[in-house]
């Protein structure tokens, strides 16, 4: 009798670490980023633009990607954006600042809200010449 209730609760352990298995959904690929910006922080390319739009590869099976972008050195974002069916988007004006070092990440998000974090791109925004100088 001992021996039949064992085998019960083996079976039940079996049945529900197989099930739970098949509930796990594998992550989104990583999306690859494309511009602005380099992955170094030392080597960040100075861009021509307060508007940049960033860009970055599809990545098959997601229903939207999350981008933010945040000052370096700094812990919160200052603008963050759901982007739905598109693998670029411009940061509106009055979000970045001149002579300023930034970086943007994305995530990878598909409908079941698994998700995958790429790396981020690091780059600086122009200086700006001040009235009167040349």
């Amino acid at each position: 009798m001992v021996a039949r209730k064992w085998g019960v609760v083996i079976l039940l352990v079996v049945f529900v670490v197989l099930a739970g298995a098949a509930t796990v959904q594998a992550k989104p690929a990583t999306p690859a980023m494309l511009s602005p910006g380099s992955h170094n922080k030392y080597a960040a390319p100075v861009i021509g633009t307060l508007t940049p739009t960033l860009t970055w590869e599809a990545v098959p099976g997601i229903s939207r990607y999350w981008v933010t972008v945040r000052p370096v050195g700094k812990k919160m974002y200052i603008w963050g954006v759901n982007v739905y069916d598109k693998t670029a988007v411009a940061i509106p004006a009055n979000v970045l600042a001149p002579n300023q070092n930034y970086f943007w990440g994305i995530q990878a998000i598909d409908r079941q809200g698994n998700h995958s974090t790429a790396g981020v791109m690091y780059f600086t925004t122009f200086a700006q010449k001040k009235a009167g100088f040349r």
